[in-house]
């Protein structure tokens, strides 16, 4: 949930986004060639404009509650959807 999402989000390049401390509500891209990845923990949030950006959280857990092979499933559904769409229109 950086920068280079957001740059992304203003081409025609889709994204996959991870979000942890942060919310997609708030900070994520709103276009539909953007895919984000959040798993709503009760402490998530943890890091807003309200606390300054801080946050007490010693463990991560929001970022690896997303697993590897989540990401995995979720670019090799975009990648094919996409790749099926490119020979419909071929």
């Amino acid at each position: 949930d950086s920068g280079p999402a957001h740059f992304a989000a203003m081409t025609q390049v889709h994204t996959l986004t991870l979000f942890g401390p942060e919310t997609p509500a708030l900070f994520g891209a709103r276009t539909p060639r953007a895919i984000t990845l959040w798993q709503g923990l009760a402490c998530s949030p943890c890091v807003n404009a309200y606390n300054n950006r801080q946050s007490s959280c010693t463990n991560n857990v929001c970022m690896q509650k997303i697993t590897v092979d989540r990401v995995f499933d979720e670019a090799s559904k975009a990648y094919l959807a996409r790749s099926a769409k490119h020979e419909v229109l071929r």
